[in-house]
C-alpha cells in the first residue's frame, strides 16, 4: 500500500502566510493540480524546482548544479534556502536549446563520477583492517 504525505494547502496563500489554515491536500492531488496547471493552454509564468526539473528531465537536486554555472537561473535574489522560482520562458528556452543540455547534461555526470569516485575511495580496502591500522 502506497503512503501519501498530507500537504497543508489554501487557494491564494503563500508558504509562510501567517495564517494559513484551510483544506489539506495529499501529495497525489497536490500532483494532479500542477499537471492541470501545466497543461493550461498558458502555463503558469513562473514554476517551482519541481515543476522546472520535470519539465527539463533532471532531478530537483541538479538544478542547484546548473544555477551555481549559470545555466539556469532562479527569479529574483533567493537565499540558500528558500523556495526557487524559474521563469517559464527562461525553462522553455534551456529545454530547446541542445547545446545548453548537452552542457547541463555534463555537469550532472561529473558530479555523479565525483560521488562514485568518493564512495570507492572509502571502500574497507582503502581503509586498512578491520583493527584500524596496516595487516601484520
Amino acid at each position: 500500500m502506497k503512503t501519501q504525505r498530507v500537504v497543508p494547502c489554501v487557494a491564494g496563500t503563500r508558504l509562510g502566510d501567517k495564517n494559513m489554515s484551510g483544506t489539506v491536500m495529499t501529495t497525489d492531488r497536490l500532483a494532479e493540480v500542477m499537471k492541470r496547471a501545466l497543461e493550461r493552454e498558458r502555463p503558469p509564468a513562473r514554476l517551482n524546482a519541481d515543476q522546472a526539473a520535470d519539465l527539463l528531465g533532471f532531478e530537483k537536486d541538479d538544478l542547484a548544479l546548473l544555477a551555481r554555472a549559470g545555466l539556469l537561473v532562479p527569479l529574483g535574489n533567493p537565499t540558500v534556502n528558500a523556495v526557487k522560482y524559474y521563469a517559464t520562458v527562461d525553462v522553455a528556452a534551456f529545454s530547446e536549446d541542445r547545446d545548453r543540455l548537452d552542457q547541463a547534461t555534463a555537469i550532472v555526470y561529473a558530479r555523479n563520477r565525483s560521488k562514485v569516485e568518493a564512495q570507492r575511495s572509502r571502500t574497507p580496502e582503502s581503509l586498512g583492517d578491520a583493527n584500524g591500522g596496516p595487516g601484520l
